[in-house]
């Protein structure tokens, strides 16, 4: 997945700070430290199984 809005078109510099800008790499590791990732136990079939096993519809009269 490409992440452009971590791309400016700002000068060498960071305005505010006067810090050199991030790498992509660098902007890729805070992404992770702040967003992380959805770490699961269960295998992928079982997952399918819960969603799949805790829906609770019926069919319904549809009068037209």
């Amino acid at each position: 997945m490409t992440i452009r809005f971590l791309k400016t078109d700002a000068p060498a510099t960071d305005l505010l700070s006067n810090k050199e800008p991030l790498s992509e790499q660098e902007q890729h590791a805070l992404l992770d430290q702040v967003f992380g990732s959805w770490q699961q136990e269960e295998g992928e079939e079982d997952l399918l199984s819960q969603i799949y096993g805790a829906r609770r519809d019926a069919p319904r009269e549809v009068d037209l």
